[in-house]
């Protein structure tokens, strides 16, 4: 999908766990671009909720599905030199993790991202690329740096030479995936 809006939403929907299922919690519907449930309310009334998205992904859409559908067009801009950002939003157990991070026979959107932008940097013959990471929570609403667990609750600024950023934020530069995914692991160890 090319990126033609600066802001899109998408969203995956987890199947309920067990739990879930025994205390009888209703799962949303998949309709189209929209999720919809119906909740009964203390006066025996049926409340329809719905909410239309960009995209809507249901339980059974790989990562994979979802990587090609809402980051590879952003990725291969952010090698031609335009800005792009992809975040996860959710509640504690929302499925945030399992889509970003994956698991090793099902990677994440982190590491097919990873890997295509250093495939991209392979194929472009005349340009040379200097590769930063840095890894950030937002954790109610504080800024934490997960390289540096000393630098918490940063804060971001806007300037003519740097544009929007996070004053203190560690970055590490990187020259190969297998360096990202090192130091990603060294973000699992700091986040909350």
């Amino acid at each position: 999908m090319p990126v033609t809006e600066n802001i899109s939403v998408h969203v995956r929907v987890r199947p309920l766990s067990e739990s879930e299922r025994e205390r009888g919690s209703s799962a949303w519907r998949v309709e189209g671009n929209s999720l919809a449930q119906a909740e009964t309310s203390g006066d025996s009334r049926v409340i329809d909720t719905a909410y239309t998205l960009d995209t809507v992904f249901g339980p059974d859409t790989s990562t994979k599905e979802v990587y090609l559908a809402t980051t590879q067009s952003i990725i291969h801009q952010v090698v031609q030199g335009f800005n792009g950002t992809v975040f996860a939003y959710g509640q504690t157990s929302s499925g945030k993790t399992h889509t970003m991070r994956g698991v090793p026979e099902h990677p994440g959107i982190v590491d097919m991202a990873v890997r295509e932008v250093f495939e991209l940097i392979a194929a472009a013959q005349h340009r040379e690329f200097l590769l930063r990471v840095s890894y950030m929570e937002i954790y109610n609403e504080d800024i934490n740096d997960l390289l540096a667990p000393e630098n918490q609750r940063l804060q971001v600024h806007e300037s003519k030479e740097a544009g929007v950023h996070v004053v203190g934020l560690r970055e590490e530069i990187v020259t190969s995936p297998e360096q990202v995914r090192g130091e990603g692991e060294k973000r699992g160890r700091h986040a909350m």
